[in-house]
């Protein structure tokens, strides 16, 4: 069975061709960072249009590169939630229109959901249970995953998600949207014991974190910097986000799953020390359907 996916929940354009759940015959990503970056994040509006311009192309590219025909598509997948509204409408039409023409089944997949099952492309021997931690734009939580469609989050952000807390600290050292990267380019793994941030925990919530105080700790370590004179303000360790952001002292097998600009340099070392993956670890955002019964917590 041959899928077409398609991804425009955000700042980028996506199309990919999934053969039988498993193999990724293409994967074609038309990115806007280089405009949103003068605003210091993503402008909705100016996303919609990007998103209105590039599908056809991007689309066309994934079929091409595929090595198919439009003929050959057994399905049509999108994403139609949570993301930019306008945005994910522009997506959400497209593959409505496409596959009614083409008379294939229309899936609809929720992202969240998605980035789990992205897992299984990327691990092909990763099987339920293990725990997930999901770190994929405005949205960053830890879910049980259960079965391939049984899904209980059993922690969440109470208030910014993790590329969220990139950007936001990143603008205070003067650094350019998307801020991980930037981070990344300043951070040495060796020196992560340099600052001492606080565990963002949530008394009387186990698993639910809070970045509110590990940036304004940010802010006030760089002040004091600044006014001492010490030209370390901005060496931030990103990585220390991520494994306070799964740790809160509580060590467990999983595997990681996202999509953000704020998340790719340094990934991979990352995720082995924040979460001490069973079977893997990965950032992907391939799109597969999932379908069964809603988490029973779900950031929209």
């Amino acid at each position: 069975m041959l899928i077409l996916s398609i991804e425009s929940s955000c700042d980028e354009t996506a199309a990919t061709i999934v053969k039988d759940g498993r193999e990724v015959l293409s994967s074609i990503v038309a990115t806007q960072i280089a405009e949103h970056k003068i605003y210091g994040g993503v402008v909705p509006e100016i996303a919609r249009r990007r998103h209105t311009e590039s599908i056809s192309a991007v689309v066309n590219e994934a079929i091409e590169s595929a090595g198919i025909t439009y003929k050959d598509i057994d399905a049509v997948a999108v994403t139609f939630a949570p993301g930019l509204i306008g945005a994910l409408l522009v997506g959400v039409n497209f593959a409505k229109g496409l596959a009614m023409r083409l008379g294939v089944p229309l899936i609809p997949v929720h992202h969240l959901r998605s980035h789990i099952a992205a897992n299984y492309i990327a691990y092909p021997e990763l099987e339920p249970p293990f725990l997930c931690l999901l770190a994929s734009g405005g949205n960053s939580l830890i879910a049980e995953v259960k079965g391939y469609t049984d899904f209980n989050i059993i922690g969440k952000t109470r208030d910014d998600a993790a590329g969220e807390c990139f950007d936001k600290v990143a603008r205070t050292l003067g650094m350019s949207y998307p801020g991980g990267v930037n981070l990344d380019k300043v951070a040495d793994p060796e020196k992560a014991d340099m600052y001492k941030l606080p565990t963002p925990s949530v008394e009387g919530h186990k698993y639910d974190f809070s970045y509110t105080d590990c940036k304004n700790r940010n802010k006030i370590r760089k002040d004091q910097n600044r006014h001492s004179g010490n030209s370390q303000h901005k060496r931030p360790v990103h990585s220390i986000f991520l494994i306070r952001f799964t740790d809160n002292g509580h060590r467990h097998d999983g595997t990681v799953s996202g999509n953000t600009g704020n998340c790719r340099q340094r990934s991979s070392q990352t995720n082995q020390q924040a979460i001490r993956p069973r079977q893997g670890t990965g950032i992907s955002a391939t799109l597969m359907q999932i379908n069964g019964n809603q988490c029973d917590r779900t950031i929209q």
